[in-house]
């Protein structure tokens, strides 16, 4: 028997959210979100959504073969509950009201327990910003269990105004934009809250650095016995250990020394957590201001009024906590900047007039491309003849190097302004000699560049170099970035002056669609077309 059957008894009734999508030409109805609830005494349930006259669903229309549906019934039975979700990977057959309610939702792209063998998760629904983001707000903890699908391709094939209607059917009726959050579409979730405490308080009496721990309990329910266990959080480490039983609905609890954080955890009679919390107790500071005066000031068609405030001074509400513990963490977090740094996650490179930054900073970018084994893109709107060095120095030649410059730099010309001054003084000789004067010929910089990859190849074929350049007058690349595998780097500046002013490199977090937008203009030849293609096409 797993865990779900173990707690049945200690629900009274179950509720059914899901949000289907059906296809009236195929007659089919597949999951959007299914939520199962199971819901403990005193908890209020639920409101239908819709009535008998509207087969208790909401309805709108995304198109004339599709429609999205929005059901939600209450006071369900907790097994039939149970059995709806243990089965879901083969489809809900949902019946209510004598057959007034029957509609049988598919699952599609499949669904995978997550954690395995049914054991649940603890979560916040008012903190967690994952799951707990889309599950009702309560003010105990919940026991979550999921049924993910995680492949989502069939999603490609829906347009825009899918997500649309499910926009608006979903702020209206559950509170949040479900295509907002396409990671929950096609899942079915389960949710328990505490089925023993409708609430629970705890408190730090500063003084003597007792927890002060206050429990409501549900009708006909007892925490008393009940395991509760304190594990301090030090600085990431382990520091004192608690462990005892409920004795009463006021549990004060002297604590070894005042704590950084603690962890709190409430166990059921079978050992099930139930609960659970973590807190840090921090000084509260406030700052006093007061007005002094309010000036109009006038500009353009606009008289804006400011109120200009002095301050008064900053109080600090508590004595807390300043132990060796926080001196070593404070220590460890002023010397974050040099980790970053050594990480290559973020690195800042201040102006000198040594030239020494500027060596570190290309030095330093040299080494990031070398670390290319897969792909290595650089992308760079001022990219030209001058930078070839990077691509050149990367010592890897089973890769190609793929360089994406812009058109609107590489029309322009290095000897342009050259040009134009020199011509004044050659029009002015040529009417005294009577000469009928020859155009300058203007090398512009996507020349410089397409010869500077053609000399290089000759003089080595072995390591292959590519070129792309975005079409348009103003450049659809603004930033500089650096694509290695699955990586990215931001850089503060282009690749021509890094480093000859304050510049940094930031490594990207998140990647993916910074990745997925340099794939799709490289492989766009006509907004993306090869140098030498750009080259002739534009007579240049």
């Amino acid at each position: 028997m797993n865990i779900l059957r173990q707690i049945a008894t200690d629900y009274l009734s179950g509720e059914i959210t899901c949000v289907f999508l059906h296809d009236i030409k195929k007659d089919k109805k597949y999951n959007l979100l299914t939520v199962f609830e199971l819901v403990p005494s005193e908890q209020q349930p639920s409101l239908f959504l819709g009535d008998y006259s509207s087969y208790y669903m909401k309805r709108e229309s995304v198109n004339a073969n599709f429609t999205i549906y929005l059901m939600r019934l209450s006071r369900l039975d907790v097994n039939e509950v149970l059995n709806h979700y243990e089965n879901a990977e083969n489809g809900m057959e949902i019946i209510y009201d004598k057959k007034r309610l029957n509609v049988m939702v598919e699952m599609k792209g499949g669904l995978a327990q997550e954690p395995p063998d049914y054991n649940p998760l603890l979560i916040h629904s008012n903190e967690d910003k994952t799951i707990g983001r889309i599950l009702p707000y309560r003010n105990t903890a919940f026991r979550v269990w999921s049924k993910l699908n995680t492949d989502k391709n069939w999603l490609l094939e829906i347009d825009n105004k899918f997500f649309k209607t499910l926009t608006n059917l979903s702020r209206e009726y559950l509170g949040y934009d479900l295509s907002a959050i396409q990671e929950h579409i096609g899942n079915v979730y389960l949710c328990a809250s505490n089925p023993i405490l409708r609430k629970w308080d705890l408190s730090l009496l500063d003084k003597n650095k007792d927890l002060l721990l206050s429990f409501f309990e549900r009708e006909g329910k007892s925490i008393i016995d009940c395991r509760l266990v304190l594990e301090e959080d030090r600085s990431k480490n382990l520091g004192f250990n608690i462990s005892q039983n409920i004795t009463c609905l006021k549990e004060r609890i002297e604590l070894p020394y005042f704590p950084h954080g603690v962890h709190t955890k409430i166990y059921d009679r079978n050992g099930f957590l139930i609960d659970y919390n973590f807190g840090i107790w921090t000084n509260i500071a406030f700052t006093m201001n007061i007005q002094e005066s309010v000036v109009n000031l006038e500009h353009g068609d606009e008289t804006l009024s400011i109120s200009k405030t002095s301050n008064v001074g900053t109080n600090t509400i508590g004595e807390f906590d300043l132990s060796t513990a926080r001196y070593l963490r404070e220590a460890l977090n002023g010397r974050k900047f040099e980790e970053f740094e050594k990480n290559r996650n973020f690195i800042f490179f201040p102006k000198d007039d040594s030239g020494n930054t500027v060596k570190r900073a290309r030095t330093i970018v040299r080494e990031i491309l070398n670390k290319a084994r897969k792909r290595c893109i650089i992308l760079d709107p001022y990219f030209g003849a001058q930078d070839l060095g990077y691509a050149i120095a990367i010592r890897n030649i089973s890769i190609p190097i793929q360089i994406i410059s812009s058109a609107s730099f590489l029309k322009g010309s290095p000897n342009k302004r050259v040009s134009e001054k020199n011509s004044r003084a050659k029009k002015v000789i040529n009417i005294f000699l009577k000469r009928t004067p020859k155009p300058d010929k203007i090398v512009t910089y996507a020349e410089e560049l397409y010869k500077g990859i053609v000399n290089y190849k000759k003089q080595y074929p072995l390591q292959k170099i590519e070129c792309k350049v975005l079409i348009g007058d103003k450049s659809p690349l603004h930033d500089r970035y650096i694509l290695v595998d699955n990586e990215v780097y931001l850089l503060g500046s282009s690749l021509n002056e890094f480093g000859s002013r304050a510049t940094t490199i930031i490594k990207v977090p998140t990647p993916e669609k910074m990745i997925a937008q340099a794939l799709n203009w490289w492989g766009d030849d006509n907004k993306c077309p090869e140098i030498h293609a750009f080259v002739g096409r534009f007579n240049i």
